[in-house]
C-alpha cells in the first residue's frame, strides 16, 4: 500500500504547500470515524471499527473575517475511494493542508499509535458517554507527552455523542478533572452534526498560529548578525 513519512520535515510551515498533522485518538466505538466522516463529507454514517488508520486531507483557509482563525476549504481526499464534496475556491497559498489520521481503538493497535502522534501538530482525544472511553485517555495523553518530548501537539479533548446522556456522572467529572490538561474541550456530535465544524476549526486554527510563530521565532534566530570580535595585530582575538 501507500507509504507515508511521519517525519516533522513534511509538515514544515514555511513556504508554499503548508502542512500539518493531525491525529483522532480514542477507545473504540466512541465515534471517531463518524466525526472524521462528518467533518470530511458533511454526512454521517454509523461506521465499521477502522482497521489500522486512514487518512483524509483538508485544505483550511483563513476566515474573511478573522485572518486568525481558518475555516474548510477544499477536501482533497476522504481517507476511501468516494469523491470528496468540493470546497470553496481560495488562495492556495493561504491555504494550510491538514493530513487527518483517523486511528483505530482497538487495544491490538494500541502499539502503532505513536507512530501516528509522533511529531503531530494535533491529537484530539475523543471519548463518549462511557467510563471505559474516559478510562482510556490518561494513557494516551502521557504517551502523546512520551513522543513529543521537545515540542506538545495542540491536544483536544472532545465528548462526541453530545445528543445523548452520558451513562454516568464519573464522564463529566472527568472532563472537568482533565480540562487543565488540554488546549481545547468541546462537547460534540457527529451524528446531529452539533459543535463539530467549530471544534475542528478551534484546533487547527490553534495549531496553525503556533508553527506560524514557531517558524517565526526559528527565522528570526536563523537571521541573528553575531557582532565581529576584536582582532589584536598578530591576528588572535583581543579578548
Amino acid at each position: 500500500g501507500q507509504q507515508f513519512n511521519h517525519d516533522r520535515q513534511e509538515f514544515r510551515m514555511s513556504g508554499r504547500g503548508k502542512k500539518l498533522k493531525a491525529v483522532f485518538l480514542g477507545h473504540v466505538d466512541v465515534g471517531k470515524s463518524s466525526l472524521f466522516r462528518r467533518y470530511l463529507n458533511g454526512d454521517f454514517e454509523v461506521m465499521t471499527n477502522t482497521v489500522g488508520a486512514a487518512l483524509g486531507l483538508v485544505e483550511m483557509v483563513p476566515s474573511r473575517h478573522d485572518p486568525t482563525r481558518y475555516a474548510k476549504g477544499n477536501v482533497v481526499s476522504m481517507g476511501d475511494n468516494s469523491s470528496p464534496p468540493r470546497g470553496s475556491s481560495h488562495n492556495s497559498a493561504d491555504a494550510v493542508r491538514v493530513q487527518i489520521w483517523d486511528t483505530a481503538g482497538q487495544e491490538q493497535y494500541s502499539s502503532l499509535l505513536p507512530m501516528y502522534f509522533r511529531n503531530a501538530d494535533v491529537c484530539i482525544c475523543v471519548v463518549d458517554g462511557t467510563e471505559a472511553a474516559c478510562d482510556r485517555i490518561p494513557g494516551i495523553l502521557e504517551a502523546i507527552e512520551d513522543e513529543n518530548p521537545s515540542r506538545l501537539p495542540v491536544i483536544a479533548l472532545w465528548r462526541n455523542k453530545g445528543d445523548l446522556v452520558p451513562d454516568s456522572e464519573r464522564v463529566g467529572e472527568f472532563l472537568e478533572e482533565y480540562s487543565g490538561h488540554v488546549d481545547c474541550r468541546a462537547v460534540v456530535s457527529a451524528k446531529t452534526n452539533d459543535g463539530v465544524s467549530a471544534a475542528f476549526e478551534e484546533c487547527f486554527s490553534l495549531a496553525i498560529s503556533r508553527r506560524q510563530q514557531a517558524d517565526d521565532d526559528a527565522k528570526a534566530e536563523s537571521d541573528l548578525i553575531l557582532p565581529e570580535m576584536p582582532q589584536s595585530d598578530n591576528g588572535a582575538c583581543a579578548c
